[in-house]
């Protein structure tokens, strides 16, 4: 009852509030004008912080942010964005948000799981219309992961990582598989948000339809304003 009233309360506002979490900041106004708004595209404040969240409970789960992997750049810009430490040692999943964005202007999300145990990198991708949206990522992105492996390995000597060749993992590409696809040009990081929390959970992804982005929307809305998914059944 107390989030619902505080929801209400950041919606009828026009000031510029924040909530923060680790690092993440979103804005009174990306839940406003971007996440409730049934017609916006989410941004990255918005998937970082619930992803992060979603994560919480998950203490062999890397989560990485969204905002180190221009479309534009290149693998050792990505790898020299990313802070020192365990990312991947200590994991048996890395969940990868990874944001379009074509001259300013915001294209589409997909997300990228990388398996460290059965060696697979699975991408969902809910447009599914054509492979262009993966193809920008799919050979950068084991390069990145192969740069970080040997930052953390120079760092401390991890002998299961040195065992790891992130260039020979199969690709799994979700596109065509009864995958959730959407119907339009602005769900695409509720999409997201809703597989990652799913495939996190052990969940199958049914019922990430149209009909049901509303009501994610709010519930996103819901577990950023009390920073945990407490209560909520996505």
């Amino acid at each position: 009852a107390n989030t619902r009233r505080r929801l209400q309360e950041i919606l009828s506002r026009t000031d510029d509030g924040t909530i923060t979490l680790g690092g993440n900041t979103v804005e009174y106004a990306d839940i406003r004008k971007k996440l409730i708004k049934p017609t916006s595209w989410l941004n990255d404040n918005i998937i970082n912080m619930f992803l992060k969240i979603a994560a919480l409970p998950h203490k062999d789960i890397t989560v990485f942010s969204s905002l180190c992997f221009p479309v534009n750049e290149t693998p050792t810009q990505w790898a020299g964005h990313y802070p020192r430490g365990a990312h991947i040692s200590h994991a048996k999943r890395l969940f990868f948000p990874l944001n379009i964005t074509i001259n300013g202007q915001g294209m589409h999300w997909i997300l990228a799981v990388v398996e460290l145990e059965t060696r697979t990198i699975h991408y969902y991708d809910s447009l599914a219309k054509t492979m262009a949206y993966i193809n920008m990522f799919k050979d950068k992105l084991p390069q990145f992961l192969e740069l970080q492996r040997r930052k953390e390995m120079n760092d401390v000597y991890d002998p299961a990582l040195d065992t790891i060749n992130f260039s020979t993992f199969t690709h799994n590409y979700h596109r065509t598989d009864g995958s959730p696809h959407q119907n339009n040009g602005y769900d695409c990081g509720v999409h997201v948000c809703m597989a990652a929390y799913r495939l996190l959970n052990g969940r199958g992804l049914e019922g990430i339809n149209d009909a049901n982005m509303p009501g994610f929307r709010r519930d996103i809305a819901t577990a950023i304003i009390q920073q945990s998914l407490d209560g909520l059944i996505f």
